[in-house]
């Protein structure tokens, strides 16, 4: 009888109740998570599930995670920093957090998800739309937007005019800018904020002085702009910033920043233990996690998201930490 049951069947809420010596409805409160009960209460009719094998079936409450190019080898850079802080949040409120690559966006309509958080650089989940009653959150992807998807964003113009700025100040004028590619968003953003600042301050735009590594190897993208006579680069190559950093300095020999200033992209801890410690650009990773889960769980309660309501739309600032990689020539 210990068992809970004479025939072998599974154990129940009435055979917790027993060995609990409690009420069914005390069970039903505790394991459904209510506040209201004794703590001493609590604890017998948890012991006694545990004894008995008691697993109550509870819904499960989950947001599908959907990422391109997360790479296991990369395990520092944007995607997998980004996807991380997401699924800390969503375990703070409550939820799980689905892994799905862009690649297979079906298991997404097939699953029972309560929402989407697209951690994307293509258009691709703008085919979930088609799902209803399903909230779409698109991180650092603002131009879905326009095809009716909710977007929280870093301000990426504002990223190249921190680091454009600053190499400005400190007497640079031939800076050179490293993306990873050029037609995403991000991308396009960040260059359009290098090319008006270098403007505003009265400096040519250089095409030849701008380079993607996407198309290319970095060390020919990065001899390419050493050749052309670059003393500062701009360093949002972001999953390869750190492959840069070594080939400027073990491969090409080049002394950070006596030979060439460098501005990265991403407060990697790593970047205050190089030598010399890096300055860098910083989008507040934790800070976009924060607000795309929090509204992502507002559309959640009250069941509109993507077919209902205004888009939204919300852009968080970012700020530049200086270290020692670049060169003050205003004082030469």
């Amino acid at each position: 009888m210990g068992s809970g049951s004479s025939r072998g069947l599974l154990p129940s809420t009435v055979a917790v109740a027993r060995r609990a010596a409690v009420s069914v409805g005390t069970v039903s409160r505790v394991l459904n998570g209510a506040s209201d009960v004794n703590a001493e209460l609590r604890r017998r009719v948890l012991k006694a599930s545990r004894e008995l094998g008691y697993v109550p079936k509870t819904p499960v409450k989950s947001i599908a995670v959907v990422v391109e190019e997360m790479h296991p080898q990369q395990p520092l850079g944007y995607v997998t920093t980004m996807v991380m802080s997401l699924i800390e949040e969503l375990a703070n409120h409550g939820y799980l957090a689905e892994i799905t690559d862009a690649e297979n966006l079906n298991h997404v309509r097939q699953a029972r998800v309560n929402g989407v958080l697209g951690v994307v650089f293509d258009e691709r989940i703008v085919s979930l739309r088609e799902v209803p009653r399903l909230p779409i959150i698109a991180i650092n992807s603002s131009m879905m937007l326009e095809h009716g998807i909710h977007s929280v964003s870093s301000d990426h113009f504002q990223q190249s005019r921190l680091a454009v700025e600053h190499l400005l100040a400190k007497g640079h004028r031939r800076i050179a800018f490293l993306e990873t590619r050029g037609e995403n968003w991000g991308s396009c953003r960040r260059l359009e904020g290098y090319r008006t600042t270098l403007e505003a301050a009265g400096v040519a735009v250089e095409e030849s002085l701008i380079a993607y590594t996407r198309n290319q190897p970095v060390h020919d993208a990065l001899d390419m702009l050493v050749r052309k006579g670059a003393t500062a680069l701009v360093n949002f190559s972001e999953d390869s910033a750190l492959e840069v950093i070594h080939i400027l300095t073990n491969i090409m020999r080049l002394s950070i920043p006596r030979d060439i200033s460098v501005v990265s992209m991403e407060d990697l801890p790593v970047f205050n233990y190089l030598s010399p410690p890096h300055t860098v650009v910083v989008q507040p990773l934790k800070k976009l996690a924060q607000v795309a889960v929090e509204q992502m769980l507002r559309f959640c309660d009250r069941r509109s998201g993507s077919s209902g309501g205004e888009l939204v739309d919300i852009t968080l600032p970012c700020s530049l930490i200086e270290r020692a990689s670049v060169r003050d020539l205003t004082r030469e």
